[in-house]
């Protein structure tokens, strides 16, 4: 019975594909990974067998976290390898096609799809920036200085005691509006300072404290489509905005083009 074909990735032919690949284990580890040309594109893929990897069998092991794990970190590992060398269009973990010539099915629907878009990734990496802000320390800030809250303490301490538990919750809601705003204001201005360095950019999920473990609030959550030759000064427009208080960035990359294939209807 012939193998199944883990598909990695659809990168541009080269004369010296084969270099990008050798002695590569695939996400079995018994066989390599493999090119197969279509012309001026190639697939990166790895023969599996059948009886591990078909529909049923995968279904069930992503069920298993420690599977999913192991391979999802190899994938990922295998796409972060062949992006540092290459243009690659990155495939979504367990992409397996039935034979070769189902892939060439699909290759000749994307074909000229895939070009376009690898012409368009040539020559950029994507860049992840997330902000987290410090909201018990802006709420401090924001009672010192803003003149509106101030004032509003004054009149609640004047103000009977039923009285001042009514306004009380009501000038948590306005130090909450005010903290928000500055949160989105900060977050925009620094968007908007390194849009000149992006060709492109996408949000991403804005998590909640029981989801990031931290006891910062994520207030922004961007990847970033950037020229390699813009890369430097991208870094250096976020590392001049680190030195505001109240705020913390966690900036990581280069990563496969995972954010900017989407939009050219890619399997993904």
């Amino acid at each position: 019975m012939s193998d199944l074909l883990y598909l990695y990735g659809i990168i541009q032919s080269q004369p010296s594909d084969s270099e990008l690949i050798a002695d590569q284990k695939g996400i079995d580890e018994r066989k390599n990974l493999k090119l197969i040309p279509f012309g001026s594109i190639s697939a990166v893929v790895c023969p599996v067998d059948r009886e591990e990897y078909g529909e049923e069998e995968v279904e069930e092991k992503l069920k298993q976290p420690e599977w999913v794990k192991e391979k999802a970190f190899h994938h990922h590992e295998t796409l972060l390898s062949l992006s540092g060398r290459t243009t690659l269009i990155p495939m979504k973990f367990c992409t397996l096609f039935k034979d070769e010539q189902n892939l060439e099915e699909l290759i000749g629907k994307k074909r000229s799809e895939w070009e376009s878009l690898l012409n368009r990734l040539a020559g950029k990496e994507e860049w992840n920036l997330k902000i987290y802000s410090h909201t018990a320390k802006m709420r401090e800030d924001v009672e010192s200085w803003n003149e509106t809250v101030r004032l509003k303490k004054r009149e609640i301490e004047g103000m009977s005691k039923g009285k001042q538990y009514i306004y009380r919750k009501k000038l948590e809601k306005t130090i909450d509006d005010e903290i928000l705003r500055h949160q989105n204001h900060f977050a925009s201005t620094l968007h908007e300072s390194l849009l000149p360095f992006a060709q492109d950019n996408a949000d991403k999920k804005i998590w909640q404290k029981d989801v990031t473990g931290r006891n910062e609030e994520m207030c922004l959550n961007k990847a970033y489509l950037i020229d390699t030759n813009q890369v430097e000064d991208f870094l250096a427009t976020v590392d001049r905005s680190q030195t505001e208080d109240g705020w913390t960035f966690e900036v990581t990359g280069p990563w496969p083009a995972y954010h900017f294939v989407d939009k050219a209807g890619v399997v993904r």
